[in-house]
């Protein structure tokens, strides 16, 4: 299963810039913030930080390979290899997949703080409000805000999804329309609507609207992969696609077309059902999309 979910996170793509500065950013680890000469960034929802300093921090040996751009680090039983625009990290032996490469900024090498931070067993979590990561690490309290809150917070992704007006529920079928016409033309199967992985569809899209995010990852942390199965969904793959702003069905599906990614989920002959889930909004980008597919 951690190999399908690592392939298939590969493919979950969105229709914003995948990468963005993140000066503003703020990282905590054990309560302690951390100060980088290097401003960390966000690529494909992942903050970046520099490699030396975290690393450090965390109390791991580091050393850079320069002639093959290879970071190795190594802290008790565990040591991790990274290099540098691959999104393949080695852990103890075992291939990691990454949402987002390592790679060079500057005149510094920047690593993905949530996968380097767990490899070492610290816990992270992310607070969208103060732009903070929070990193715990193993025998300290976490420190972020949510840390004395129950583990399942009142938020639109786990409470149950408001019934979708008339003009929500249109589009979402339409969208299902238009996926169906896609797939024809590509010689595959219709998909088949799943009302459950609906509701999944518009918790999510519902949820980027209220607390104002354009990820895959919601700002507590959870995958599509984990929504699913908290909604009690079983699948054999699964993946996902987001978009925010277009106004129609029509819109938002040509703009997935367009994408090479978010195309590749919509015609990938494996998956066999969708979920739809349109959210109109008053703020933000106004119109908020999801799908969901699966394979069981």
């Amino acid at each position: 299963m951690k190999k399908i979910i690592s392939t298939m996170l590969a493919v979950c793509f969105m229709m914003i810039s995948l990468t963005a500065l993140a000066g503003d950013i703020t990282v905590l680890l054990d309560g302690k913030q951390l100060r980088f000469d290097q401003n960390p960034i966000i690529e494909n929802d992942r903050t970046l930080v520099p490699v030396r300093k975290i690393f450090e921090e965390l109390g791991a040996d580091v050393q850079w390979r320069e002639k093959d751009a290879v970071v190795t680090a190594k802290k008790d039983d565990m040591s991790i290899r990274l290099q540098i625009n691959s999104n393949w990290m080695l852990q103890n032996g075992e291939l990691i997949y990454l949402d987002a490469a390592p790679k060079i900024v500057g005149d510094r090498t920047l690593v993905p703080l949530r996968a380097i931070s767990e490899s070492f067993g610290a816990a992270v979590t992310w607070e969208a409000s103060s732009q903070t990561v929070y990193v715990t690490t193993a025998g300290n309290v976490p420190n972020a805000p949510d840390s004395e809150t129950p583990s399942t917070p009142d938020t639109p992704e786990n409470t149950p999804g408001d019934t979708p007006s008339s003009e929500e529920n249109d589009f979402e079928q339409q969208v299902l329309d238009l996926v169906n016409q896609e797939r024809q033309k590509a010689g595959l199967a219709p998909l088949s609507w799943n009302s459950d992985l609906a509701n999944v569809a518009r918790a999510h899209s519902k949820d980027m609207s209220v607390r104002n995010f354009m990820f895959h990852t919601n700002p507590d942390g959870l995958s599509p992969f984990d929504r699913i199965k908290n909604a009690g969904i079983s699948y054999r793959s699964a993946a996902e696609n987001i978009a925010a702003g277009q106004a129609t069905p029509q819109s938002v599906m040509q703009g997935w077309m367009n994408s090479a990614g978010h195309k590749a989920n919509i015609l990938n002959p494996d998956l066999k059902e969708i979920g739809v889930g349109y959210f109109n909004s008053t703020t933000g980008y106004k119109h908020y999309w999801t799908q969901v597919f699966i394979a069981q």
